[in-house]
């Protein structure tokens, strides 16, 4: 319907802010002059939850 009618949807974006800066992530865009420290924390927090469910499962 919207193409139908010339429009485009702007992607969607995150806003963060760290240490007093705000850092914007847009969706669809795969460069950033921190995405390779971001990527690296999110390793970090996947590695965390999955230890955390293991030893949740490992209670039921």
């Amino acid at each position: 319907m919207m193409k139908n009618n010339g429009l485009k949807k702007e992607p969607g974006h995150s806003l963060i802010e760290v240490n007093g800066v705000v850092e914007r992530f847009t969706m669809g865009e795969y460069v950033h002059s921190r995405s390779e420290e971001v990527g690296h924390m999110l390793e970090l927090l996947r590695e965390a939850f999955t230890e955390v469910a293991e030893q949740f499962n490992a209670y039921l």
